[in-house]
């Protein structure tokens, strides 16, 4: 198995241990053994939501210039350093205001990583086999989130054990460091992007001059750029997630049932990333991505029609709701979750390519911004209606603006 395959699973791992740094469960035993105590409230979540969003910016920025000066390989074994030392710095309990200092940070080392890695696989890995991967990413990802929240159950009621929860992903960090240190470039025959003669200790390094993505020949592949991160991180799926953790949270009588929730919506979605895969690995990437969005849409209508109806019946309504979120899972499983990694490491003109993911991140980031705002804002059936409308409006751009990529198989 390639370097680069790694690369893509321990990716995943890292991205799903960032998301549950983000848990109110997280926040909540920082708040306990934080040297200056603070109340956690909605806007100091955004607040820390922001922050990664400020540091993705930033990342993406810095993106262009990490390539020029040190090439794909010594940038990922850069940002793999950064990453451990983000993660370091995180256990220190010190204010949340300093914890905003630290997300900017972990905000700008993530998007750099999750950005580098599909740019070397759209060069490196073979068509036939990125489809697989992507799910493997999305596959780590989920069992990463399964053993953040499993460590989390076992340590809420401790808040001074606050630090253990940060040991995970350091290990993560530092095995990515380990394998950026064991990669080495492979030899590249003639390539309009790279150099014609590169020996296996050399880096790879773009040798066309990178231009704006802002031009107006570009302007597509700004649009799919946006268009793609808004489908991943405005999906609506957290969400619904949340909503069925809380459903599941009733169903116990305990302290740490929105925990116990947490871990089972989590399993969920493991076992639907693995379900998926063979989907993934025998159809079109194009066709799976539409067929898949177009799924969920479905499953938003499903959901407004039963929590409108107001059954009876309560226990009925719940069976039905997880139902159909477990059917929304699968589809984004075989979407925007496993596909997102490898379409936008295709889709873009090489020129563009690396400015152009980087949009997508910072585009997926700036929509949990907008999902932190909004749920708690809304009640359940206009949060519905609200992603419904966002997804479609996304759908229509995806669908219509991919339609002629070929690129996509």
């Amino acid at each position: 198995m390639k370097p680069i395959v790694f690369a893509y699973i321990l990716g995943g791992m890292n991205r799903g241990a960032v998301l549950c740094q983000l848990t109110t469960v997280s926040m909540k035993m920082y708040i306990m053994v934080a040297k200056y105590n603070f109340t956690l409230n909605i806007d100091i979540i955004s607040l820390l939501s922001v922050a990664s969003f400020i540091g993705s910016i930033i990342g993406m920025l810095l993106q262009p210039n990490f390539l020029k000066w040190f090439g794909f390989y010594v940038s990922l074994r850069i940002v793999a350093v950064l990453n451990l030392i983000a993660n370091g710095l995180c256990m220190l309990e010190i204010h949340w205001g300093y914890l905003f200092a630290l997300k900017i940070f972990a905000g700008f080392t993530s998007v750099m990583q999750v950005t580098l890695v599909p740019a070397m696989g759209g060069e490196l890995l073979e068509p036939k086999i990125r489809g697989i991967v992507g799910s493997l990413t999305n596959l780590s990802l989920q069992l990463s989130m399964v053993i953040c929240n499993v460590i989390q159950y076992f340590v809420q009621q401790n808040p001074k054990l606050y630090p253990v929860t940060l040991v995970y992903p350091s290990a993560i960090s530092i095995a990515m460091i380990i394998l950026c240190f064991i990669m080495k470039a492979p030899k590249v025959k003639d390539d309009v992007e790279m150099r014609s003669t590169i020996s296996v200790e050399q880096d790879l390094k773009p040798v066309v001059k990178s231009e704006s993505i802002f031009q107006m020949k570009y302007f597509k592949s700004f649009i799919i750029a946006i268009t793609m991160g808004m489908s991943v991180g405005a999906s609506g799926i957290n969400p619904v997630l949340q909503y069925s953790t809380l459903i599941f949270a009733t169903t116990f009588k305990s302290k740490k049932s929105g925990t116990i929730g947490a871990i089972i919506t989590s399993c969920i979605s493991l076992a639907s990333s693995a379900i998926t895969m063979p989907f993934v690995k025998r159809f079109k990437r194009k066709q799976l991505f539409n067929t898949g969005l177009g799924v969920m849409l479905l499953c938003y209508v499903a959901l407004i029609i039963i929590l409108y109806s107001k059954l009876d019946n309560k226990t009925l309504s719940d069976d039905l709701v997880l139902c159909i979120t477990s059917l929304m899972i699968f589809s984004f499983n075989i979407s925007s979750a496993s596909l997102f990694y490898i379409i936008i490491g295709e889709v873009f003109p090489r020129q563009v390519k690396t400015a152009a993911i980087s949009f997508s991140m910072a585009a997926s980031v700036g929509s949990l911004i907008i999902q932190t705002y909004v749920y708690p804002h809304l009640n359940q059936q206009e949060n519905y209606i609200f992603f419904l409308c966002w997804m479609f409006v996304v759908y229509i751009f995806v669908v219509l603006r991919c339609r002629n990529r070929q690129q996509i198989t």
